[in-house]
């Protein structure tokens, strides 16, 4: 047996007025989550010796203006690279534990690694990765997938909260 109720067009106008004024606070949790799942991604495909660069990633702001950043001093480096230049020898000692992290080399081995090293980039800088840059048809896409998954969701409720 079907169930008919009728309704007026009176009666609908201001029950579509009041749906459509949610749809707003919808589309910015469906934003929120969204950058969310940026940040993750971009966790996962930040390069990695011990951590810092992938924690630096965080979702900052309110409402429609959300933003995705990472303030580690170095992240511009491991982006987009760099220009040839020297290290002094503190940087060459920096370069030495990394060596002697990633590879399990002893430190006198590491340091003429590093001192290697540093000519090269001396020499002909160092490369980008362009992880972030890579990463954005994806970052875009998991936005445009939550907003529309939380619009949905909300439109299949049965009244607006």
């Amino acid at each position: 047996m079907a169930l008919h109720i009728p309704i007026t067009p009176e009666q609908l106008g201001p029950a579509v007025a009041k749906r459509l004024r949610t749809i707003p606070k919808a589309a910015r949790k469906g934003m929120a989550n969204g950058a969310q799942r940026a940040k993750m991604l971009l966790v996962r495909r930040t390069p990695k010796d011990r951590g810092n660069a992938r924690a630096g990633w965080r979702v900052t702001g309110r409402g429609n203006k959300l933003a995705v950043i990472n303030d580690v001093p170095y992240i511009s480096v491991l982006e987009f690279g760099a220009r040839p230049h020297y290290l002094n020898r503190e940087g060459i000692v920096a370069v030495a534990g990394w060596f002697m992290r990633k590879f399990g080399l002893p430190e006198k081995e590491a340091t003429s690694a590093a001192f290697g090293f540093s000519q090269n980039l001396a020499k002909h800088g160092q490369a980008p990765t362009y992880f972030v840059r890579n990463s954005m048809d994806e970052v875009m896409k998991n936005l445009g997938d939550e907003v529309d998954r939380v619009i949905t969701k909300h439109s299949r409720t049965k009244r607006p909260r």
